[in-house]
């Protein structure tokens, strides 16, 4: 038998469900395909990088800003928590990916383990295991 049951894609010579749209099969696995990265993320390979975090300015005078300690600093962007004398990015990641720390990976699902293929191609016929071409008399 060299073909697979209705609803099944063959793949490496087994049968497996189709990964949904807009996910890349390989093997037992569907990984969601990352061609860009919305803003603010950077995409890289893949995979979305964060925004960096990034050190808090000084400010000449107390008028807008925040003290810490003996000093005063400039509030962090939109986008972006005052930690101490550090601005953290708030955002997690896009839709469906997986926060790694510095960076987001593609999100991916089991599609489970590949079945043989059970059908035989048109013009034939399945006995014992084996597929035959069929009679014609």
């Amino acid at each position: 038998p060299t073909e697979c049951p209705d609803g099944m894609v063959k793949e490496d010579g087994l049968c497996y469900t189709p990964c949904a749209d807009g996910y890349s099969s390989f093997l037992t696995t569907c990984t969601q395909i990352v061609n860009s990265c919305p803003s603010p993320w950077t995409y890289s390979l893949g995979n979305c990088l964060k925004p960096l975090d990034y050190p808090r300015s000084l400010c000449s005078s107390s008028r807008g800003c925040q003290r810490i300690g003996w000093f005063y600093y400039k509030y962090c962007t939109s986008g972006y928590d005052e930690d101490g004398t550090w601005c953290r990015f708030e955002g997690g990641c896009p839709s469906g990916m997986i926060d790694m720390g510095l960076y987001c990976a593609p999100g991916s699902y089991s599609r489970g383990i590949g079945v043989h293929p059970t059908g035989c191609p048109a013009g034939q016929e399945y006995d014992a295991g084996l597929c035959y071409p069929e009679c014609t008399w």
